[in-house]
C-alpha cells in the first residue's frame, strides 16, 4: 500500500498501490461503516495528489454471510460485486470519460480491470488516452480494456466472456426440490465430492469427516440453460456437513440419464468458519477444512 507520504513527495513519479480490505466486513457485512471516516479522510486528504490518478474500488464477491445474504438479492449480489472508477481529473467529461460510461452498462469481470491496468500502463499513454478502439490487450483475449470499445459484434454474456456457470449473475427462474430421495441423492453426492477434493489436495487426515446434516435444493427452470434437454437436469444446491465438522456450502450440479456431475468447479462457503481451517498452510482450503482437534495427553513422571 502506498502511503500518505509517497502519494504526496512523490507526486511526479507513477506508482501502483493495491489496498485489500478483507477483515474490516468479510464475515459481518454490518460492520462495514466503521470504514467510513478512515476512506473519507484517506482520500479527502490526498485530493489534490490523486487529482491525476485512476482509482479503482471493488470487491472480488458480494456478501456470503449474514441476513443479507439470505435475502434473494443478497443471492444475487454475491455474484456481482460492486465496482467504482474514478478517471483524472483531466479527462473527466471527454470521449474517454463517455466510453467509460457507456461501458458500465454492459457485463463486466475482474478480467476486464486487468486489461484496463495494463491499458492505463502500456498503451493508452502514447496516445495521451485518446484511443478508444477495442484492442486485444491479452493473449486470453478474456479481459476488454473499460477505455475503449468493447469487441464490436460480440455480445457479452456469461457464455461468451466467459463466466462459470455458478458465478452467472442471470436471473434463472428455480423452483424447490421436493422429492426426498432425488434430495437425498444429490445430498449425498455433494459430500461424496467436497471429500474427494480434500482428499485431492493430501489434507483429509487433517479434517474432520464429511458427513450430510442437512440439504435444500432447487432446481433451474429456464429453457435458455445450455446443453439442456429433456434428459438433463440443473440444481442449486445448499447443504450442511455434520458435526464434529462444519460448514454451509452451495454448488450447482448436473443430471444427466441419471448420472450426477458437478455443474461448478468451487464449493462456494456460505457461513463464517473463523479459525476452523487454520490446521491448512494452504489458505485457500481453509473454507473448506473442520480441522481434527489434537489431544494432548500429559503424564505424570514415575517416582
Amino acid at each position: 500500500m502506498v502511503c500518505t507520504y509517497e502519494i504526496r513527495v512523490f507526486s511526479d513519479s507513477p506508482k501502483f498501490s493495491l489496498s485489500w480490505i478483507v477483515e474490516l466486513a468479510h464475515e459481518y457485512v454490518k460492520l462495514l461503516y466503521k470504514g467510513d471516516y478512515a476512506l473519507y479522510n484517506f482520500f479527502f486528504e490526498n485530493r489534490d495528489a490523486l487529482f491525476n490518478s485512476f482509482v479503482f474500488i471493488f470487491g472480488d464477491h458480494g456478501g456470503r454471510y449474514g441476513d443479507e445474504a439470505e435475502t434473494s438479492f443478497g443471492d444475487s449480489e454475491q455474484n456481482n460485486p460492486f465496482l467504482y472508477v474514478i478517471v483524472p481529473e483531466r479527462f473527466r467529461n471527454t470521449k474517454l470519460d463517455e466510453q467509460l460510461r457507456q461501458n458500465s452498462k454492459e457485463l463486466v469481470t475482474h478480467f476486464d480491470i486487468y486489461a484496463t491496468l495494463k491499458d492505463i500502463l502500456y498503451h493508452q499513454p502514447a496516445s495521451n488516452f485518446t484511443e478508444l478502439d477495442f484492442k486485444p490487450l491479452d493473449e486470453s483475449m478474456r479481459g476488454s480494456s473499460l477505455l475503449r470499445r468493447f469487441q464490436d459484434g460480440m455480445r457479452r454474456t456469461c457464455k461468451t466472456l466467459p463466466i462459470p456457470f455458478q458465478f452467472c449473475i442471470c436471473q434463472y427462474e428455480k423452483t424447490e426440490v421436493t422429492d426426498e430421495s432425488l434430495k437425498d441423492s444429490l445430498g449425498q453426492f455433494v459430500v461424496a465430492q467436497l471429500s474427494s477434493f480434500l482428499e485431492r489436495q493430501n489434507v483429509s487426515k487433517q479434517c474432520e469427516e464429511i458427513k450430510l446434516k442437512e440439504i435444500e435444493a432447487k432446481q433451474y427452470l429456464s429453457s435458455k440453460l445450455a446443453h439442456v434437454d429433456n434428459s438433463t437436469s440443473f440444481f442449486e444446491v445448499t447443504f450442511e456437513v455434520a458435526a464434529p465438522a462444519k460448514g454451509r456450502f452451495q454448488i450447482p450440479v448436473r443430471k444427466e440419464l441419471e448420472q450426477l456431475d458437478l455443474g461448478g468447479a468451487l464449493f462456494t462457503r456460505l457461513d463464517t468458519y473463523g479459525k476452523s481451517g487454520d490446521c491448512m498452510s494452504n489458505e485457500d482450503l481453509r473454507p473448506f477444512c473442520t480441522c481434527k482437534k489434537i489431544e494432548i495427553h500429559s503424564t505424570s513422571p514415575s517416582p
